[in-house]
């Protein structure tokens, strides 16, 4: 289980599961929790935000040499990777 604890060390939360959304940064966040690095890499790549209505219906992911999401309040978001690793990615 992870807890959240506060600046003085109380805890604020615990749950079985946490999203880490913090892209380069997540193996720094988990060495300093005592937790194994994932080795993630920085890949380059972009994202398009598009109106909802331009993929009205869409209700699951899509992949393959990109990927398109189904809208989230009113926008649907659109990308694809296109480059290797960063020589200096850890």
């Amino acid at each position: 289980a992870w807890t959240v604890l506060d600046a003085s060390g109380a805890a604020l939360a615990r749950a079985p599961v946490i999203v880490l959304a913090c892209a380069g940064e997540t193996d720094a966040l988990l060495g300093s929790a005592g937790a194994a690095p994932l080795g993630l890499l920085d890949v380059p790549g972009e994202l398009t935000h598009l109106p909802g209505s331009a993929v009205a219906g869409l209700r699951c992911v899509l992949t393959g040499a990109g990927y398109l999401l189904p809208p989230i309040d009113g926008v649907a978001v659109t990308g694809a990777v296109y480059g290797t690793p960063r020589a200096d990615a850890h």
